[in-house]
């Protein structure tokens, strides 16, 4: 799936990934954005920490390497659920507090 993903963000011109619209970020680059810094968020959680600053400081106008960081990142996420061995484990590790 994320790599069908990142196969299509690739083909797009940066005129399209800028384009201001309607929704929940100004952006579709800051919509792609906003999905990955999720997924790293709740990576470090299931990992039992919670990162003390945004690791996406060098992304921010640029696609350059996102791909293989995204991906990379994703498979980490995989890993990690699928290394829980059962429910119980899992609700042990998301009971966290901010």
């Amino acid at each position: 799936m994320n790599n069908k993903i990142i196969d299509r963000i690739k083909k797009l011109h940066r005129d399209i990934t800028d384009h201001e619209g309607k929704s929940s970020f100004p952006s579709d680059r800051k919509t792609i954005y906003h999905i990955w810094y999720a997924q790293i968020i709740w990576l470090s959680r299931l990992k039992g920490y919670s990162p003390g600053s945004w690791a996406h400081s060098a992304y921010e106008n640029d696609f350059a390497d996102y791909d293989i960081n995204y991906i990379d990142q994703s498979r980490q996420f995989d890993h990690c659920m699928r290394s829980k061995k059962n429910d119980d484990e899992l609700l042990l590790i998301i009971q966290f507090k901010t």
